[in-house]
Order: C-alpha cells, then sequence, then structure tokens
C-alpha cells in the first residue's frame, strides 16, 4: 500500500460524472483525489461534523506503552464513525444526503469491520456489533474483552437508556472511552477508515450509479473481505501476513478449523 499519499486538509466538493450519471459529493477532509477532469472547490471548515463530548475519558495503564497493541485477538477492539461523504440525489436518498461508515477494528490483528448508514447515531454503533463484529468472534470461540470509543454521545451515556452502552454491558464487555488529551488516539480505526476512502469510497462513488445502501453495502462487504483476507496487514510488524491469517493463528485455528482456540476466555 503507497505511504506516500497527502492529507489535504480542506474539504472539497465536486460533481462527479459516469455516463449519463452526474452526481455532486462533498468530501469533508480532501480525500478525493485530484483528477484533471473534476472541478473542485473548497468548503468552509464549518460544515464538518463536530463532536460532543458527553462525559470524559479515562486515562487506561496498558494503552499508554503501544496503544495499537493487544495480546490476543478480542481482548481490544476499537470503534469509530466517520463522515464519508455527501452526496445529491443517492440512490435511495432523495436530494442531498449523507454517508456514514461505522468502523471496528481489533488492535491485536487488524481485522476490520464497517457498515455504511445515511446518519450518525448510537443505534449504528449497535448495529455492527449485533449483525457483524460479536457473531464473528461468537463463531470463533473468542471472547470480545473490551471496546475502546471516543467519549462522544453515540457511545456514552447512561447504561439503562443509551443503547450503546446497555449493549456493551449486557454482553459483559468493558467500555474504556478513549481521552486524546492523554496520548490515547483511535489509530487503528483512523488508519482502516482512510484505506477505505482511498481505495473504496472515492473509485466506488465515482464510478457506479448506486440505487440504494444496500448495493453500497454489498460491495464494501466484498473489499473489507479482501482487506481481511487477501491484503497484507498495514502494520509493517505483519510481515506481510493478513489480518485473518494473523487472527486464525493467534487462535490457534487452522483452515480446516478443528483445532480449539488458544485464546484466554
Amino acid at each position: 500500500m503507497s505511504t506516500n499519499t497527502a492529507r489535504i486538509s480542506l474539504p472539497v466538493e465536486t460533481e462527479l460524472s459516469c455516463g449519463s450519471h452526474r452526481v455532486w459529493v462533498y468530501y469533508p477532509q480532501g480525500l478525493l483525489p485530484s483528477h484533471g477532469g473534476l472541478q473542485m472547490s473548497p468548503v468552509p471548515e464549518t460544515h464538518l461534523p463536530f463532536f460532543h463530548e458527553c462525559r470524559p475519558g479515562e486515562s487506561n495503564p496498558e494503552q499508554q506503552g503501544d496503544e495499537h497493541a493487544a495480546p490476543y485477538p478480542g481482548h481490544s477492539l476499537f470503534q469509530e464513525s466517520f463522515f464519508v461523504c455527501r452526496v445529491k440525489d443517492f440512490g435511495d436518498v432523495p436530494h442531498v444526503g449523507d454517508i456514514y461508515v461505522e468502523t471496528v477494528v481489533d488492535a491485536n490483528c487488524r481485522l476490520g469491520f464497517a457498515k455504511v448508514y445515511p446518519s450518525k447515531n448510537a443505534m449504528n454503533g449497535v448495529d455492527i456489533l449485533q449483525d457483524r463484529v460479536l457473531p464473528f468472534y461468537e463463531r470463533h470461540a473468542v471472547t470480545v474483552g473490551r471496546v475502546f470509543t471516543r467519549s462522544t454521545r453515540e457511545y456514552c451515556g447512561l447504561i439503562p437508556v443509551h443503547p450503546f452502552e446497555t449493549l456493551l454491558a449486557t454482553s459483559h464487555i468493558e467500555h474504556p472511552p478513549l481521552d486524546p488529551s492523554s496520548g490515547m488516539h483511535n489509530r487503528p480505526c483512523e488508519d482502516f477508515y482512510l484505506v477505505l476512502c482511498r481505495e473504496f469510497f472515492t473509485p466506488a462513488i465515482r464510478n457506479n450509479s448506486y440505487k440504494s445502501f444496500v448495493k453500497l453495502q454489498q460491495d464494501l462487504d466484498i473489499f473489507v473481505e479482501n482487506y481481511n483476507h487477501e491484503r497484507p496487514n498495514i502494520d509493517p510488524s505483519s510481515q506481510g501476513i493478513t489480518p485473518f491469517a494473523m487472527f486464525s493463528d493467534a487462535i490457534g485455528v487452522p483452515k480446516d478449523g478443528k483445532q480449539a482456540p488458544k485464546v484466554p476466555r
């Protein structure tokens, strides 16, 4: 994977053409690669989504040394929602619609999960865990220990009423919020999101006339499957091993799936 891609600080808006299909797209962080046929203009930073701090984060001693490391799969998952872009007349969304992606990354092997949504809220975090993440770990007899998130209102609140907090509590999963002021950052999800933007979302939206979020999700699933099973891990220390291969090796399950897992439970 190329590491010299420039990160543009300003957001951009542009119009893309795909045959007879023409779509206006707003990219919040300027992640759209520059092409000769695309006209881009800066958008004020006030259009960027902002995060509401609902409660302070707590420092975790295990994260102060190497915030990306975890002793075994499932021990530490990182989760975050990202605003991908704003699209006019996109598929089943009338007028101007937003595209958000909810991401979850295993800090041990960088195994990734992603789902797209038309808005940002706490139920997205619940949905991806219930639909993709927790079933995956259950199938492999691996216990999820904790989920790290930012201390924003999508993830933090009172356990009896906040759906995300309630799901983690009833699933016996710890929820330590990240505190950027103490040096804790969500680098696993940020790295995963940059790959998704650069290699999936930008070319997918440019080259396809999507009729629904369902089709976009189907294509995203194919990309994430390839990311986990075919693409070498983005961590330089992985020595070119794929995330799923690292996951399988760590839990002691060969391709036939017959050996008992080694992960502490």
